[in-house]
């Protein structure tokens, strides 16, 4: 959460610098929220958007609606080509540190309160976990055989889990017992690059400029 707040953020911060010419940056931004809300009172998700619309003189709604109110993924070139930018993304076999192979490890899971058995959080549908049909909320009754009552238990159990490794996942759905067998793959990792566009404007240029040096 922390980081998609920080990202949030610096693309507020880029929808002002354009708006503005470069004249205020998300900088400006806090120091009024300071200014406005720095008693009790407090603030909310409503006086961050009004804050900033005052700010950079712009429309942000459909920013805060989107991203704030909402959970879809941030349209980053967007938001980088007002600085002249663009990300390049390449895909490739995920490796540790030590070389060794990285698993798909994308599960996770929770005990619901009032319930005594874990559910399992798949974070990614085409996830290993996901296309062997298993799903969040499912509610996990053993691997391998093994109950699983705590959630250090469980994670301890996929720390140690291999590339070539086998598990079966027993679970219980609303309809009834449902058992996945889950062959352990290499996770497939994304490598992000910004560049310049092509084409990029004096303005552009000017704007980045600024905003890497952290002016105004």
């Amino acid at each position: 959460m922390h980081l998609q707040g920080e990202l949030l953020g610096t693309m507020l911060d880029l929808i002002v610098r354009d708006a503005t010419r470069g004249r205020r940056s998300l900088d400006d931004v806090m120091r009024l929220m300071m200014a406005r809300y720095s008693g009790a009172r407090g603030y909310t998700g409503a006086d961050i958007e009004a804050t900033v619309a005052d700010v950079c003189g712009c429309a942000v709604h459909a920013f805060f609606v989107r991203y704030v109110l909402s959970a879809h993924a941030i349209d980053f070139d967007r938001y980088l080509r007002l600085v002249g930018l663009r990300t390049v993304v390449t895909w490739g076999p995920g490796v540790e540190p030590d070389g060794t192979p990285t698993a798909d490890k994308r599960l996770f899971a929770w005990r619901p309160p009032g319930e005594s058995a874990l559910r399992l959080v798949v974070s990614n549908p085409a996830s290993i976990w996901g296309r062997a049909g298993l799903h969040t909320g499912d509610q996990l009754v053993s691997v391998n055989g093994t109950p699983f009552v705590t959630t250090d238990a469980f994670r301890t159990l996929l720390r140690g889990l291999r590339v070539g490794d086998t598990v079966s996942v027993a679970v219980r759905w609303a309809s009834g017992p449902f058992r996945a067998t889950v062959g352990i793959s290499q996770l497939e990792q994304p490598t992000v690059r910004i560049e310049e566009i092509p084409g990029a404007t004096e303005r552009q240029r000017a704007l980045r400029a600024r905003w890497l040096t952290a002016t105004p």
